[in-house]
């Protein structure tokens, strides 16, 4: 974190699952500092990028160690960015290909359906033969 941060601290009532764990790991990582996450039901503790401690359920408690940094490094962030950018074009071309599968199997998630425009919409467009004055070029007889 530029601005001096040295660890975070996550009070939360939202997601649990899995890919709201590698989140957190991943601005672990990214910002070289410790986050604590303290979700209703769940306490994710993050170290050095890893997981130190992790507890699933209701009024638990969970402890851990952590490094504090000394000082946050601009150098530090910049060489996270370095290693995300070279990664990033191969993450999102598996993430494209894991949404045409959904798409295909007919199984979107509820944020890629927010994404889709109403079926009677759709059909009320097909109908008024909308794109048709875009398209030049005929097919031979």
């Amino acid at each position: 974190m530029l601005n001096g941060a040295q660890f975070i601290l996550i009070p939360t009532y939202g997601s649990k699952n899995k890919a709201q764990n590698k989140a957190v790991i991943s601005r672990s990582r990214e910002n070289g500092i410790p986050i604590i996450q303290a979700n209703v039901g769940m306490n994710l503790i993050v170290n050095k990028g890893e997981i130190t401690a992790y507890k699933w359920g209701k009024n638990k408690i969970t402890t851990a160690f952590i490094d504090i940094p000394v000082k946050p490094s601009e150098d530090a962030v910049r060489a996270c960015e370095k290693e995300f950018l070279k990664c990033q074009r191969k993450m999102q071309i598996n993430w494209y290909r894991m949404i045409v599968l959904r798409l295909k199997r007919n199984k979107p998630t509820k944020d890629e359906q927010s994404h889709f425009i109403p079926d009677e919409l759709f059909r009320k467009l097909q109908k008024s033969k909308w794109g048709e004055h875009l398209i030049k070029w005929k097919p031979e007889d």
